[in-house]
């Protein structure tokens, strides 16, 4: 199956947000490899998974609903584009998921290349928090009791 989602043809930076299916790890990690440019010591991923405990209630959750907006692959990119500056990168995408997502699921993807580990694991720290802070991702925890609640941790900068 083909990708729904337009990975970069030569681009070191992308950031996006996607329905579930729409791209897979291996097909963003695949690109990476193929364009990491010569410098590139390293290849550093991140891949956040559906866990069963909730985030603010001590419930437990079956499964989440996340939902974006349209817009919100711009504000991806442009957290992508910030870290790959700060920190003197090679590469770095960012790539979080929609839909329904079962236990154990991946919700989101990160890939940074950097010449050296130190500079990339410390970007990848940083990122995390960022696309966590501003990304406009809305979860929806749907509990074992058949409760649910919203989630949002978006706050988007003023940048």
């Amino acid at each position: 199956m083909k990708s729904k989602t337009k990975i970069p043809k030569d681009e070191v930076v992308f950031g996006g947000i996607g329905a579930k299916g729409d791209l897979a790890f291996s097909e963003l990690y695949d690109r990476a490899l193929e364009i990491a440019p010569p410098n590139t010591g390293d290849l550093i991923t991140f891949t956040g998974i559906v866990r069963n405990t909730s985030s603010e209630d001590s419930k437990t959750v079956t499964h989440l609903v996340v939902e974006a907006w349209d817009e919100g692959g711009f504000i991806m990119e442009n957290i992508a584009r910030r870290i790959f500056e700060k920190y003197s990168l090679t590469l770095c995408y960012i790539y979080h998921l929609t839909g329904t997502l079962k236990i154990g699921e991946p919700i989101v993807y990160v890939i940074l290349g950097s010449e050296h580990r130190k500079e990339g694991f410390e970007a990848l720290g940083e990122i995390i928090l960022l696309y966590k802070k501003e990304a406009p991702v809305w979860k929806k925890e749907v509990y074992s009791d058949g409760s649910e609640k919203w989630i949002s941790t978006a706050t988007p900068s003023k940048s």
